[in-house]
């Protein structure tokens, strides 16, 4: 019974990452990233040479722990400009 529950959810996390890749796929010029301190040290770096390999053309800001007010600010800005 929990596998079944657990599978469901996954499922809907799957198709949503999915939705999310072909999102920024289709619109990926600009990407706005705000990290937690700490894995801006570590596992950002690599990461990001990894998108600038593969998509040379993104400009990529990085934002190390905004407060929550920023955090709205930059969802409100990344959401709801046009293109």
């Amino acid at each position: 019974m929990v596998g079944r529950a657990f599978l469901r959810e996954a499922e809907v996390a799957v198709s949503a990452a999915r939705r999310a890749r072909a999102t920024a796929r289709a619109s990926a010029d600009e990407l706005v990233v705000a990290v937690q301190m700490g894995f801006g040290t570590q596992q950002l770096p690599g990461v990001l040479a990894a998108l600038r390999r593969r998509f040379p053309q993104l400009e990529v800001t990085v934002f190390e722990e905004p407060s929550s007010a920023k955090l709205e600010r930059l969802g409100r800005r990344s959401c709801c400009t046009s293109p």
